[in-house]
Parts: structure tokens; C-alpha cells; sequence
């Protein structure tokens, strides 16, 4: 690829910037926490269309997808909750490419914390602040940013572009699934979510969620000693926990990427009686289990049911009602990819080039949609790496935002890669 047409696609992108930070901020002004994606998807939809793209606009397929082993169902409707994909048709005599990220993110906890109104889209300090800012609305800012750049540099890459803006990233992966069954691959990719830009992720740990529903025997508090209280039973359960992944940790004789102590359950949600005057019937829990390879989904189920039933063994009420387990959400074992495959490299090279930084690789303690890029149910995923949208902060927590700058030096950085890839 000629200096030439870099240089014009660098100044394209800087020419379209202010236009593409307002897109970022009417995303983000826009809410679609998991279940409620249907209004951001229009925003990507209207966007892909103004880029001259094809646009499919589709709602999940539960029954087509029910019997694909890495389908997750979670129960939740699929109705006016889109995918949305994109396609500029490339000249021809070139490797297609894909550029994937989700417009799903987490919902708003702890308003009364946020130094910025959750939906805000404002920008202060250089970062862009509001819910799914950095997690990852900047992600799919950047696919269109990128490939309207192109257009206004007059570079027609060679090769097709597929955008997918996806749902359900932060709870399934199905959002993506749903995609690549469609019919929508590529020789090569790059999820741009998760990271910032001296970064590159090419494999996570494996996710599990679980439910565990606990029956007690309700009487009144001061009826000394009558009942069974279900909330102390969820606290031998949480004791239970922190003991195996201690376990799991301190058995590691080495870090996983940047993470020493990477195994973990975390207990999000606890629900539980109506009142202090009573013992409640009832106490629900819900955690996530993120484990290493080499356990898989069904080893990891099975170290959670051990664990639920045997930290209640010795009570006899418990034997007799034992608790119920239900998995939800996330379910999918760990990936680790080719750490020296053609898109890292290119990547790499093209971050020295521009920044004279050299972007490294780091296993993460999420997971992401990497499992899907499989071409005909392929072993291997196809070239393909997670990278991006750049340094933020906060993500599923108050005060998300994320750094402008590192939003623009990442788009930029995918985007002269791929003029590499199609050879323009």
C-alpha cells in the first residue's frame, strides 16, 4: 500500500472526526442496556445507510439457533432487538474483512455516584462520559468512522467490509452468533471492544452465571430459635466460593496475562425477604464464575453444583430441601487464539508505525465474541483479535467514559491496517 493513500485516509479521518464524536454522543444519549437495544440499533442502521452500505436489519432466531452447541438461551425476547450488518462491496481480487462491536451494555447502577448524568454523552477532560461510552459504543463509532473515511478519500478497498453491530455481547454472545449463522463471515476480523490502544486480546477466560434459589423456614424474629434463615445458608455458599477460587489462584505456577490472581466468582445479586421483623422464605443469588482452560462449561457446572450442595451438607434442613441451581447468561468455555496470526501482526506493525508503540498482548478474565469467528464450524477461528475502542474507564460501573484520543489513535490504527489487508 502506497504512503500516499494512507496519508489521504489519515486526513479523511481527521476531516470526519467532529461529525463521528457526535455520533459517539448520540449513541450514548441513547440507552440499550441489555434488552433494550431496539432505539441505539436505528441510530447504526440510519449511520450504515448515510455510508452508502447494504443494511440487514434482523431480529434473533431462537428456534434456527437452538441447536448450535455454543447457543445460549437466556429467555429473554428477541423482538424489536436487532442485529444490525453492514456491507461495502469491495472492487474485487481482495480478502474480505469484518469489524464487529455491541451496542448492548450494562444497565445504570448508583445514579447518585455519577459525576456526569448516565446518558449525558458529555465531554470534559478529553473523555466522552455516559453508560456504554467505552463499553462499547466508541467500538461501534469507530467501524463507521473508519469506512466513511475510506469513501472520503476516494479508496475503494479491494475487498468486501462487513460492519456488525451486535446484541447481547454482555450476556450470550448470541448477538454475533445469530451474524456469522446468517451468513456473515470473513477472512479476517477484529472485535473492536475491550481494550486500549497499546493492547491486544486474543484469548479469555471461561464464563459461567448461576442462580442458586434458596427455600428457608419463615417465622417471625423473635421467636427464638424457630425457623431456618436461607440468607445464613447463602452465606455459607459465599464462603464456599471465595474458598475454591483461593484454591484455584494460589494452585496457579503462572499468571494469565496481566493477572495473577485471575480466577473468580463474584455474587452480583442477592434478593431476600421483605422485611427485618421476619425470617424470609426465601433467598436468591446470582453470581458469575470465570475460570482457565482446561475446564469447560459442563466441568465448571458441575464444580458449582459441588460446591452449592456440599456447603450445606451438615444442616439437615437443607438435606431435606436442598437448593435449586439454574444457569443463565453466560455459558461459554475458554478461547485462546494463534497469538502471531496475520491480523495481530499487521496490527502491531501499523502501531509502531503511526504511534511508535509496540501493542502487546493480554489474555483477559471476560470473554468476548472471538469463539464465534469460525468459518464452517472450523476448529480455529479465522485472523481475528480483539482490539479496542481505546483507554476508558468504568465500564459496568458509575462514571463510565472513554478517552477521545485513544478512541481516534485506535480507528485510525485499524483503519491503515486494512488498507494493508486489501493491498490498496
Amino acid at each position: 500500500m502506497s504512503d500516499n493513500r494512507k496519508r489521504c485516509f489519515l486526513e479523511a479521518m481527521d476531516a470526519l472526526k467532529d461529525h463521528y464524536v457526535g455520533v459517539l454522543q448520540r449513541l450514548v444519549r441513547t440507552p440499550s442496556p441489555v434488552g433494550e437495544e431496539g432505539a441505539a440499533q436505528e441510530v447504526m442502521a440510519q449511520e450504515m445507510r448515510a455510508v452508502g452500505l447494504e443494511v440487514d436489519v434482523f431480529e434473533i432466531d431462537r428456534e434456527r439457533l437452538r441447536g448450535r452447541p455454543d447457543f445460549v438461551d437466556d429467555g429473554r425476547s428477541y423482538r424489536n432487538r436487532p442485529n444490525v450488518v453492514g456491507v461495502q462491496r469491495g472492487n474485487g481480487g481482495a480478502r474480505s474483512f469484518l469489524l464487529n462491536a455491541h451496542i448492548d451494555c450494562a444497565p445504570v447502577d448508583g445514579d447518585g455516584t455519577w459525576q456526569h448524568e448516565p446518558y449525558s454523552g458529555e465531554i470534559a477532560d478529553g473523555k466522552l462520559h455516559g453508560r456504554g461510552a467505552w463499553d462499547d459504543k466508541a467500538g461501534c463509532m469507530q467501524m463507521l468512522w473508519i469506512v466513511a473515511a475510506l469513501k472520503h478519500a476516494d479508496i475503494a478497498p479491494r475487498g468486501d467490509v462487513t460492519l456488525m453491530s451486535v446484541i447481547e455481547d454482555e450476556m450470550t454472545g448470541n448477538g454475533t452468533l445469530a451474524c456469522v449463522d446468517r451468513g456473515y463471515l470473513a477472512d479476517g476480523a477484529v472485535i473492536l471492544d475491550g481494550t486500549w490502544n497499546e493492547r491486544i486480546i486474543h484469548a479469555h477466560m471461561g464464563q459461567l452465571m448461576f442462580r442458586v434459589v434458596i427455600d428457608g423456614d419463615p417465622a417471625p424474629a423473635v421467636a427464638c430459635g424457630r425457623g431456618t434463615n436461607p440468607i445464613h445458608a447463602a452465606m455459607r455458599m459465599v464462603a464456599a466460593f471465595d474458598t475454591l477460587t483461593k484454591r484455584r489462584n494460589d494452585a496457579l505456577t503462572e499468571p494469565w496475562g496481566r493477572n495473577t490472581r485471575p480466577v473468580f466468582i463474584n455474587v452480583g445479586r442477592v434478593a431476600s425477604g421483605v422485611w427485618a421483623g421476619a425470617i424470609p422464605q426465601r433467598c436468591v443469588l446470582e453470581a458469575q464464575y470465570g475460570f482457565l482452560p482446561p475446564t469447560t462449561v459442563e466441568q465448571a457446572r458441575r464444580q458449582i453444583l459441588d460446591l452449592v450442595y456440599g456447603a450445606l451438607e451438615d444442616l439437615e434442613w437443607y438435606r431435606l430441601r436442598p437448593p435449586k441451581v439454574e444457569f443463565f447468561g453466560y455459558a461459554n468455555d475458554p478461547f485462546v487464539g494463534d497469538p502471531n496470526n496475520e491480523v495481530i501482526v499487521g496490527l502491531q506493525r501499523n502501531g509502531r508505525e503511526l504511534w511508535e508503540h509496540n501493542i502487546t498482548l493480554n489474555p483477559v478474565t471476560g470473554c468476548c465474541d472471538l469463539r464465534h469467528l469460525r468459518a464452517n464450524g472450523a476448529a480455529l477461528p479465522i485472523p481475528s483479535c480483539l482490539y479496542g475502542p481505546g483507554r476508558g474507564m468504568n465500564a459496568h460501573v458509575a462514571n463510565e467514559c472513554v478517552y477521545l484520543d485513544q478512541v481516534e489513535q485506535v480507528a485510525k490504527t485499524v483503519g491503515a491496517f486494512l488498507l494493508d489487508w486489501f493491498g490498496n
